[in-house]
């Protein structure tokens, strides 16, 4: 457990997802270096697998969580959420990102529905 009672040091959040443990994470960090992908690391651990592995390390520290008892995740999941929140933003006007592009990696569900209308 780190600092704050968790048990986990560093993670990659998306935000219809629990953070993932270390063990979820190295599979993930070996796909991004396949796929040559930038990987953007929030973490507390600095000397983690991943902020070694990440060409971009963000740090984050959460001091205490929302829960008496400051085990849940939940303040650092609410930061992670935000900080990947205002660089998906900042990544999508800085290279004019497309509702079309948005569209090919959404075939299915409610968004991938509304985008991939056919014209009327």
């Amino acid at each position: 457990m780190n600092e704050g009672g968790r048990p986990y040091s560093d993670y990659i959040s998306h935000p219809l997802s629990l953070p993932f443990q270390r063990i979820q994470l190295l599979p993930i960090i070996s796909v991004c270096n396949k796929k040559q992908a930038i990987l953007i690391g929030i973490t507390e651990n600095l000397d983690s697998p991943l902020a070694k592995a990440a060409q971009i390390v963000v740090p984050i520290k959460i001091h205490k969580e929302s829960d008496k008892y400051n085990v849940m995740a939940t303040s650092s999941f609410i930061a992670t959420i935000a900080l990947f929140d205002a660089m998906l933003v900042a990544i999508m006007e800085e290279t004019d990102y497309k509702l079309e592009q948005f569209a090919l990696i959404h075939p299915g569900g409610a968004v991938g529905e509304l985008l991939n209308q056919p014209n009327k």
